[in-house]
């Protein structure tokens, strides 16, 4: 089975700091529970950065797609406080780093363009796909909403956590969907 996952960057109300460690420990049961053989994604603080950093620590593989090279997402899409992790995710054993040049001016476009190669990524295959998604439901949408959209269209599995609750918030529920 292939996870594809996307979802938020930090932020006071959609991935509070404060989350972090809780987000995390649910994501690490997730994977341990479904035992993907593959994960792919993009980078991104917050979200991606969690989602690598439990798959590499349960041995799992991951394909990080980038909008431009590595320093050029970085500058644009790993908040500070997350540069050392995102430095020691891409240099792990086991994951695989693939660079799309970017638009030039049209960072909407590079990022749609990356949703699409995710999903690419996760195509074709003889195996089973399941979407995940570490975001809360966001007005107007993006390239979250995006992934979890082919995936619907696709008859398939889609999960969700929200980096916005904790576990004082209520029971932990993961919301399936199938198209």
């Amino acid at each position: 089975m292939i996870l594809l996952y996307a979802g938020r960057l930090p932020s006071a109300e959609g991935f509070p700091d404060a989350n972090v460690p809780f987000v995390a420990a649910e994501v690490a049961r997730l994977l341990r529970g479904l035992s993907p053989r593959l994960v792919v994604g993009s980078g991104a603080a917050g979200a991606d950065l969690t989602v690598l950093d439990a798959a590499i620590s349960l041995g799992i593989a991951a394909r990080v797609v980038l909008a431009g090279s590595v320093d050029e997402f970085r500058a644009s899409s790993v908040a500070e406080g997350w540069g050392e992790r995102y430095r020691r995710v891409l240099a792990s054993s086991g994951v695989e780093v693939i660079e799309l040049p970017r638009v030039p001016g049209d960072d909407e476009a590079s990022y749609r363009a990356v949703t699409a190669r995710i999903w690419a990524e996760g195509g074709g295959h003889d195996e089973s796909r399941v979407v995940l998604t570490l975001s809360g439901e966001r007005p107007g949408g993006g390239h979250t909403e995006e992934l979890v959209d082919l995936q619907l269209q696709a008859g398939g599995l889609a999960l969700q956590i929200d980096p916005a609750e904790t576990s004082d918030d209520g029971p932990r529920v993961y919301v399936a969907s199938a198209g």
